[in-house]
């Protein structure tokens, strides 16, 4: 995988979503339990309310808080200059990751089992693409879709799965893709699997079969941005 293949994945939509709606959270601290609670039911971790009390809970989501805010921390001299800056910067993008990295290797091991645990792990998985070890990255999502089955987040982590499999070996995913366009059940986008299918077609060099999945998503999903993208591709042939 390249080092633009590792900045794509990175910027997973469903990765910044979490941070926008941590955001929102970390406003106003007084509610931060309140503001979890509707964090999780907008972003669709389906998970019961926490088996832990709240002051438990209340300071494992405080601490990603902070985890996430060193995650998405500026860089640069000028960032760790500014006398205006609120928050933590760094010189390099190296410390900054390292010290994302601790603190939210920090949440996952002092509160193990927590949502904030879970949510951490995406946060770390995006660490080991940047750090080009994908296999790292496939165990944290893999383990996030196995707890969190059927939610908003675990259908992107499943997604990103997909995407981590095909920049290493495109065959591989041909036949977990092929399976996942066939499944009515599945909590996944059929047009953003059969895209990611097709894609995998191409990068193996069966174009013929890459051709077949593009004319299906124009066809069954016309009024989609994918099938904009597939009609141009059938139209180059």
């Amino acid at each position: 995988m390249d080092r633009q293949e590792r900045h794509d994945i990175k910027h997973d939509k469903f990765v910044d979503e979490v941070g926008h709606y941590y955001d929102e959270v970390r406003k106003n601290s007084q509610r931060v339990v309140i503001g979890v609670v509707g964090l999780l039911v907008i972003i669709g971790i389906g998970i019961a309310i926490w088996g832990w009390n709240a002051r438990q809970e209340k300071a494992a989501q405080s601490l990603l808080a902070g985890a996430i805010e060193t995650f998405e921390a500026p860089v640069g001299i000028d960032a760790v200059a500014d006398p205006n800056r609120k928050g933590p910067a760094f010189a390099t993008e190296a410390e900054r990751v390292k010290a994302a990295e601790a603190k939210l290797n920090d949440v996952a091991s002092k509160y193990s089992g927590s949502d904030a645990a879970q949510v951490a792990g995406l946060y770390l998985a995006q660490i080991d693409i940047s750090k080009g070890q994908t296999d790292a990255a496939i165990k944290r999502y893999e383990e996030f879709v196995k707890k969190n089955s059927g939610s908003l987040l675990a259908g992107g982590a499943q997604m990103s799965v997909y995407q981590l499999k095909m920049a290493t070996d495109a065959k591989i995913v041909i036949p977990e893709l092929e399976k996942a366009s066939q499944d009515e059940k599945s909590p996944l986008p059929k047009e953003s699997v059969l895209s990611l299918l097709a894609e995998a077609y191409e990068k193996s060099g069966d174009k013929a079969k890459a051709m077949d999945v593009y004319r299906r998503i124009a066809t069954e999903f016309p009024q989609t941005s994918y099938a904009a993208d597939a009609q141009q591709k059938i139209n180059r042939g």
